[in-house]
């Protein structure tokens, strides 16, 4: 009887270390700030540690993919959590490997409100899944400036500046969208916005965006756009004798 429970004892204590340590793997996600303009990108970075003394895959089976986020409501609400296609790849023993994501093409994040955001990552070895504490975060609409609407025979794209507060300053944003077909093409912070120089905005023959803005005294910055949300130019001046201005001088370009 004394064997039977030594041996039952010992089994349980070789299961026990055979497992990983609690605290083995430390996963945590931080973002860059805490409140958003809609549709804008939301990039999260998600750092893994190995605090364990033996490397780990971190790889995709089947379905399921190693790295993945879940968003909760301020209602309450869940989202549908989403799963990130990144390549297998091994953390090393002692290591840390971060990941930069914009989750804002994984989600539906539309709606104005706060919001909870969280990780995880399945890792294969150990057959385990680790979870990052929550960050909250908030959406808003930003501040309508200017706003216009392009047409041809196939489409009308709906041109807007907003402005939206960050933590140290307002930015100015360019969001160009299909609002009959539901297409948001971009939602692109152009730099800083100051209140005593309202930005300029111009749409050439070509169907491309100019907007030139001033984001401190006497400088200012050219941004060229096209209608699917492609930057083709962004260029600095500096004021000097003349401040400048958008004028056409060549058909179509500005």
């Amino acid at each position: 009887m004394v064997n039977f429970r030594m041996k039952n004892l010992l089994l349980i204590v070789s299961i026990i270390f055979s497992l990983p340590a609690k605290g083995q793997v430390q996963l945590t996600l931080s973002l860059e700030r805490n409140f958003y303009i809609a549709y804008e990108p939301l990039v999260v970075q998600v750092a893994l540690t190995n605090l364990g003394e033996r490397d780990l895959k971190l790889e995709n089976t089947g379905h399921r993919r190693w790295l993945g986020f879940d968003i909760q409501m301020a209602n309450g609400h869940w989202l549908a959590p989403r799963y990130v296609d990144e390549p297998a790849s091994i953390l090393k023993a002692g290591s840390t490997m971060t990941h930069r994501v914009n989750v804002t093409p994984l989600f539906a994040l539309e709606d104005f409100g706060g919001y909870r955001i969280s990780a995880t990552v399945f890792l294969t070895d150990i057959n385990r899944c680790v979870r990052s504490a929550e960050k909250q975060f908030e959406i808003t609409g930003g501040r309508l400036l200017k706003q216009q609407e392009v047409s041809d025979h196939t489409d009308i794209r709906l041109v807007s500046l907003l402005v939206h507060q960050l933590p140290q300053s307002r930015a100015l944003y360019l969001r160009i969208e299909d609002k009959r077909r539901g297409i948001i093409y971009c939602t692109h912070q152009l730099g800083n916005w100051v209140s005593y120089s309202q930005p300029e905005i111009e749409i050439d023959d070509m169907r491309s965006v100019h907007i030139l803005q001033s984001d401190a005294p006497r400088k200012f910055i050219y941004t060229r756009v096209n209608l699917d949300g492609k930057i083709l130019e962004c260029r600095a001046y500096v004021e000097t004798a003349i401040r400048p201005s958008l004028k056409k001088i060549v058909e179509g370009v500005y």
